[in-house]
């Protein structure tokens, strides 16, 4: 499941829809409830949508091993997350696995959930995944490993756009780390997720900031 705005149940209409032939199996009522989302967004109860999604998820796993993979956490709204994590535990005997990915800061509830902390690359890893993009010299490593902070996709997209001059040492870094397609396209996915609000208060603040840089 990616990333999904600030609607009620909206991840939950995700997992259904990946999932019809499970829905063609279920019995009359549960299978209404689902349809019923399907149309509307809306369930009739909390406990009706749980019930339902059990169901489900449990003919899903039947019919195949199933993984529900519930991508940025921090933006699923709270009623999808809860439903999916009762499921889950529920399924702990069948071929069925929940895996809820969040950034560091993001505070979910969710007991009796194993958690798996992934931190950024060590200056090892780093200097190891730079120099398989290109050679490069020990201080230039040293610098691109500082400023991408063990971020994989970060170290990986600088090592790529720096000039041979640049990699040698023989010309410095440039200022900011050069995005990429790759990277654009992940910041943008996560900026998408956000309130509209929260979208406008960046795209001021970045003209601000690019205002400042040519009056100086």
């Amino acid at each position: 499941v990616q990333s999904v705005r600030h609607r009620a149940l909206a991840a939950l209409v995700t997992v259904v829809r990946a999932v019809p032939s499970a829905l063609a199996q279920m019995p009359g009522r549960s299978a209404a409830v689902l349809r019923g989302l399907l149309d509307t967004g809306e369930a009739p109860s909390p406990m009706a949508i749980t019930s339902a999604l059990l169901q489900l998820l449990g003919y899903a796993a039947e019919q195949q091993r199933t993984v529900v993979v519930v991508d940025d956490a921090q933006w699923v709204d709270a009623a999808s997350l809860a439903a999916l994590v009762f499921a889950a535990r529920r399924l702990e005997a069948d071929p069925f696995a929940l895996l809820v990915v969040s950034r560091s800061d993001a505070r979910l509830d969710l007991p009796g959930v194993e958690r798996l902390v992934i931190d950024g690359l060590d200056e090892v890893s780093s200097a190891a995944l730079l120099r398989s993009v290109a050679p490069m010299s020990p201080q230039v490593v040293a610098a691109c490993t500082e400023r991408c902070a063990g971020n994989p996709l970060a170290l990986r997209v600088m090592a790529e756009a720096l000039t041979p001059a640049q990699r040698s040492g023989i010309e410095p870094l440039p200022t900011r780390i050069p995005l990429g397609d790759a990277l654009s396209a992940a910041l943008r996915s996560r900026i998408d997720d956000l309130p509209t609000p929260t979208q406008r208060a960046l795209l001021v603040t970045a003209l601000g900031a690019r205002l400042s840089e040519l009056q100086l």
